[in-house]
């Protein structure tokens, strides 16, 4: 891993590890770079390389190993760009191979297409400022937590402000979750999407049963982003 290479050859070393800062800092790793492969790579550097008395955090060594080094995300997922002219028309109905007959197949692959544009928005974030977010408002971290590995309390604020700013700037005026009478709509994009391989079958999770995406368009991005810890990225 590019963010990563100043610690790609350190002895393995041993650690009395607390199994809820592992999960944390597992999932951290996937929401910053947008893969679990390559999210799982990253953990077991930065694991391999943490200090052998088994004390600090997991979680602080991976954000201060990201983010100390450029980070490069998973080259699955771009930048959400707008739907070309001939996808408009692109829905995917109940006779869809994925869908088989039945209307709660179809609201997974919905479900699976907010996901994946609401991921790829976050993704475009520079580094600091996609942290700042995701450790509070995915994770729901403390802020002095947060704080105390992003540069202090005014780090913090700053860089949770931008995201706030930049992610309702770009989905404030496009997303239907965010608006009712907003053009970008996952049935819409999802003939598209699936056709390009950007949207699959979830392979985890309890399927019908996931809810990445709202009934109902949201009051913000971060209550938007704060349905999608139940999801794997």
């Amino acid at each position: 891993m590019d963010a990563l290479a100043t610690v790609q050859g350190a002895p393995t070393v041993r650690r009395s590890r607390d199994r809820g800062d592992e999960a944390l800092a597992l999932e951290f790793c996937v929401w910053m770079i947008g893969s679990r492969g390559d999210g799982e790579a990253v953990l077991a550097v930065v694991a391999a390389a943490a200090a052998a008395d088994g004390t600090g955090s997991l979680l602080d060594d991976v954000v201060r190993a990201l983010l100390g080094a450029p980070i490069r995300v998973s080259g699955e997922h771009g930048v959400v760009v707008p739907l070309p002219p001939d996808e408009r028309s692109r829905t995917v109905g109940l006779t869809h191979p994925l869908v088989r007959g039945d209307p709660r197949r179809l609201r997974v692959l919905q479900e699976e297409m907010a996901r994946v544009c609401l991921r790829a928005t976050l993704l475009a974030l520079p580094a600091a400022t996609r942290a700042a977010f995701i450790l509070t408002e995915i994770l729901s971290l403390p802020f002095e937590r947060v704080a105390r590995v992003l540069g202090g309390p005014e780090a913090l604020r700053k860089h949770h402000a931008r995201a706030l700013r930049l992610l309702d700037r770009y989905l404030g005026a496009r997303c239907e979750h965010l608006g009712a009478n907003n053009s970008c709509r996952c049935a819409t994009r999802l003939g598209g999407a699936l056709a390009r391989g950007e949207v699959r079958w979830p392979t985890s999770g309890a399927g019908a049963a996931r809810r990445a995406a709202p009934e109902r368009p949201c009051s913000s991005v971060a209550v938007l982003y704060g349905r999608l810890r139940s999801v794997e990225p």
